[in-house]
């Protein structure tokens, strides 16, 4: 009987980007009455991964839709030094 002796490699540029990650913000529904409510947030190097993700993190539930939003495109309407500072922004 012969051991295995490979080892899993993370190639962190793969997994994070050559530039870093992309931070997304997850919106989900649960039925087409119910309005997009966030769900929470992933980071990833593009948007295919970005999907994967969110779809492995947050699909402990039948959710009718899912979205990403990138944080590179949410506009503060407050700027309230009191919330908390969205990563990627």
């Amino acid at each position: 009987m012969t051991s295995n002796t490979h080892k899993k490699i993370i190639d962190l540029k793969l997994e994070i980007g050559e530039s870093g990650p992309i931070y997304y913000e997850v919106f989900a529904r649960e039925n087409s009455r119910k309005p997009l409510t966030h769900i929470g947030s992933i980071d990833a190097p593009n948007l295919n991964l970005a999907k994967a993700r969110a779809w492995f993190v947050f699909d402990h539930q039948p959710w009718l839709e899912m979205v990403l939003v990138p944080n590179n495109v949410i506009t503060p309407v407050l700027n309230n030094e009191h919330y908390l500072h969205v990563k990627g922004v």
